[in-house]
């Protein structure tokens, strides 16, 4: 359960992944009753300021979230159930969030009967899914001051912004539109664009709450699609503190446990492989919404690992070889190479497992492969 941002760099660039990772939605609904008029102008710089140093003691409400990545269909032995955490790269979904200080958050993912909840208790992250009656125990390391340890899980549209304005830098700019009203509640709309017309991400909006500046609302455009390709934001939110009981979680009787313990500091001796020597860490090349992460990964012994879980019965498991055959392929001085052409990120990977993803047209990608 270690971060998908660690596992997967290129979707820095599109944060739902994320979230990815434990996110979700489904349809955003703008009530009429309020009105975001009359509100005091603010600059792009105030806004700015006023979401990346936003700090609310708790809040609770429901998420949605929609995704066109442009990924092919996905098989069910893939994606698992509607609420696998895999699933929610794509399609619409929603979800139930609650949040206190800064190690406290709660997430219920449900759909057609089944439930999946994330559950972050202090140094204690508990995930539970009713499909496979399964709960995983994550043991995190202490921290000291605000420091949240990151469990790989973006909870809120407030997060999701966070980590896109981290891109800002002198890469972007930085602009205002017209004032919104978001779950009910008068918002700001800040607007930010890449400068580099390379990049497959052509604005994101971010919806800023008037009375909390908590990012209401995210939605990340791309070049290839008229609407938003990602839309994270609340359909309701209440900012008074959740009960302290709201975060306990206990296994239910008959569910399967497993601990994993990752208070151990990460392996900083540059040795640049993962565990099992079957991707090296990334190379990114460039900076900013266009940089490129490249790499090496063993496709035979990946391949070799998911045996083991496909014969389980753990509903986790087609294999990278014939996740790579949904895909179209091109060849050239680079040799084979599998093609995912993203509306957000593009990904290449060449059968001998070179790869390069990013934000940006899969020919970029196809001249940064490392050589042969």
């Amino acid at each position: 359960m270690s971060s998908v941002f660690n596992r997967r760099p290129w979707l820095r660039w599109t944060v739902p992944g994320a979230a990815v990772a434990g996110l979700v939605s489904g349809g955003l609904f703008l009530p009429t009753t309020a009105s975001a008029d009359g509100l005091p102008p603010l600059t792009a710089e105030q806004l700015l300021t006023d979401v990346q140093q936003a700090k609310v003691p708790g809040l609770s409400g429901r998420v949605s979230e929609s995704v066109d990545l442009g990924l092919p269909s996905l098989p069910a032995s893939l994606t698992g159930t509607s609420t696998s955490v895999t699933s929610l790269i794509s399609g619409t979904h929603s979800a139930r969030v609650w949040m206190s200080g800064t190690d406290k958050s709660r997430v219920a993912i449900e759909a057609q009967g089944q439930e999946t909840d994330i559950v972050r208790n202090g140094t204690t992250v508990w995930q539970w899914s009713s499909t496979t009656k399964s709960v995983t125990k994550l043991v995190l390391p202490s921290t000291t001051g605000t420091t949240r340890p990151s469990t790989g899980t973006t909870v809120t549209p407030q997060q999701a912004a966070q980590q896109i304005l981290q891109q800002v830098g002198t890469t972007s700019t930085v602009t205002t539109s017209s004032n919104d009203v978001v779950a009910g509640r008068p918002a700001y709309e800040l607007v930010v664009k890449p400068k580099d017309a390379g990049s497959r991400i052509a604005q994101v909006r971010i919806a800023i709450d008037a009375k909390t500046g908590t990012a209401l609302r995210v939605e990340i455009y791309s070049t290839q699609l008229n609407a938003p390709a990602v839309t994270i934001g609340f359909t309701s939110v209440d900012f008074a503190v959740p009960a302290t009981s709201v975060f306990d979680f206990t296994p239910p009787a008959g569910a399967t446990v497993t601990t994993k313990d990752v208070t151990k500091p990460a392996d900083t001796t540059g040795s640049g492989t993962t565990s099992g020597t079957t991707q090296q860490k990334p190379t990114f090349i460039g900076t900013g919404w266009t940089q490129i992460a490249t790499g090496r990964i063993d496709l035979s012994t990946l391949a070799a690992q998911q045996k083991p879980q496909s014969s389980s019965g753990g509903g986790s498991s087609t294999s990278i070889t014939s996740l790579l055959g949904m895909l179209p392929t091109q060849t050239g001085s680079w040799g084979t190479a599998h093609v995912l052409n993203g509306t957000l990120v593009s990904a290449v990977i060449t059968t001998d497992g070179r790869y390069a993803v990013g934000a940006v047209a899969p020919d970029r990608l196809l001249a940064a492969l490392p050589a042969k």
